[in-house]
């Protein structure tokens, strides 16, 4: 397996998450460069759709609010990576751990012998 191949999509569930995306969608746009990132706003009612259209990434709106478990689904099937990071933007964490659990993931996927 090649990892240079790899690619990272990053599926964030929201619902009314203006502020802790305005956090969180700087930090991995800066961070986690060319991963693909995908928010599936859950009919939110602040300014998360709005706020959304500003950066670079892939939105995906629900008309009906389904759930956080619903939306990661939806945002699984979207997704073109293979390495899949599953988060909500209310955690809000250092940033520079997806990189390490990246290195994690695709050491995992190189070395696995089944």
């Amino acid at each position: 397996m090649n990892s240079g191949t790899s690619k990272l999509s990053v599926i964030l569930p929201a619902r009314n998450e203006v502020d802790s995306l305005r956090k969180l969608l700087s930090e991995l746009v800066k961070h986690c460069g060319k991963a693909e990132v995908i928010v599936v706003n859950d009919e939110s009612e602040d300014e998360t759709e709005e706020l959304l259209f500003k950066y670079d990434i892939k939105v995906i709106s629900n008309p009906c609010p389904k759930g956080n478990g619903t939306a990661i689904k939806i945002g699984s099937r979207n997704a073109t990576g293979d390495i899949l990071f599953l988060t909500t933007p209310a955690i809000i964490f250092l940033i520079g751990l997806i990189s390490e659990q990246l290195t994690v993931l695709l050491y995992l996927k190189v070395t696995r012998t089944d």
